[in-house]
């Protein structure tokens, strides 16, 4: 079916890439998604919010070739846009045609500082309570998971797997969840057998 057929009148060449956002979270996974000639410059505010880079695809072969590869952004009315996780080695292919800043792989602004060390206590010193976790719901097997339990799940092998939270059960195992650290991202759908679970209680130090 044509473009024209489904309803759109745009010419072909417009829904193709033409501008990308790309760039690392505050947890260093990658991610980058491409957006029509008609999405450029909200595009490019979008990524200004969400403090990524913003690349136009003009005529660089190159880099349209690469964009093929990437999943389809979408904008938000809040301003910022979903740009998915994608693998590390996509997104290296991309960094050569990022600006300087980008290819330098500086540590995100907004990263929280790591903990100073600390030295080992005592073999006579008494254990550290656990850290509560009141609120907070961690299935202890597959089959507790339910409206609101927190879990992992992954985007690929090459993401790992991340905390979400589950906002709906469907019939048959299914569930809506959400990204934990990105509640502006779309919601998605994965079974039970897809998901994994976190540790139903803190570690003891």
């Amino acid at each position: 079916m044509t473009a024209t057929a489904a309803g759109n009148s745009l010419p072909r060449h417009a829904l193709l890439p033409a501008a990308l956002i790309l760039g690392r979270d505050n947890n260093d996974r990658p991610h980058a998604a491409w957006f029509m000639a008609d999405q450029v410059e909200a595009a490019e505010k979008a990524a200004g919010l969400m403090e990524m880079h913003f690349l136009t695809v003009s005529d660089n072969q190159d880099l349209a070739a690469i964009a093929t590869k990437l999943p389809k952004g979408k904008l938000f009315d809040s301003g910022k846009a979903f740009v998915p996780f994608i693998s590390g080695a996509v997104f290296n292919t991309l960094l050569p045609h990022a600006p300087p800043a980008a290819a330098e792989h500086k540590e995100p602004k907004s990263r929280a500082p790591k903990p100073p060390k600390v030295s080992a206590a005592p073999a006579d010193a008494p254990a550290m309570p656990p850290a509560p976790t009141a609120g907070i719901d961690l299935p202890k097997d597959w089959s507790a998971i339910k409206l609101g339990s927190v879990v992992l799940a992954s985007e690929s092998k090459e993401d790992g797997w991340w905390e979400a939270k589950v906002v709906e059960a469907k019939p048959n195992d299914v569930f809506i969840l959400q990204w934990s650290d990105y509640p502006d991202y779309e919601r998605f759908v994965r079974h039970r057998e897809r998901l994994a679970l976190m540790f139903p209680r803190p570690f003891a130090s």
